[in-house]
C-alpha cells in the first residue's frame, strides 16, 4: 500500500490525531535556511514597504481570533 493511500485511509477513519511519520520524514522540520528563503520570497512578492502593514493585519487577526475563542469559552462555562 503506498503512502498516500494509507494517509487517505487514516483520514477517512477519523483517527488522524497527529501527522503520520511518513509525512514528517517527507518534508522534515523547517529550519533557519528555509525560513530565510520563505521570508525573501515574501519580501519579493509584497515589497519591504508593505511588510509592516501585513504584520499588523496578521497580528490584529490573531488578537481577534483569540478574543473570540476566549469569549466562546467563557460563555460555555456559564
Amino acid at each position: 500500500m503506498e503512502v498516500s493511500a494509507r494517509i487517505r485511509a487514516i483520514v477517512a477513519l477519523g483517527d488522524l490525531k497527529e501527522p503520520p511519520m511518513s509525512l514528517i520524514a517527507l518534508f522534515g522540520p523547517i529550519g533557519l535556511p528555509e525560513m530565510v528563503i520563505i521570508l525573501l520570497i515574501i519580501i519579493l512578492i509584497f515589497g519591504a514597504s508593505r511588510l509592516p502593514e501585513i504584520g499588523k493585519g496578521i497580528g490584529q487577526g490573531i488578537k481577534n481570533f483569540k478574543g473570540s475563542v476566549k469569549d466562546t469559552d467563557e460563555s460555555n462555562t456559564l
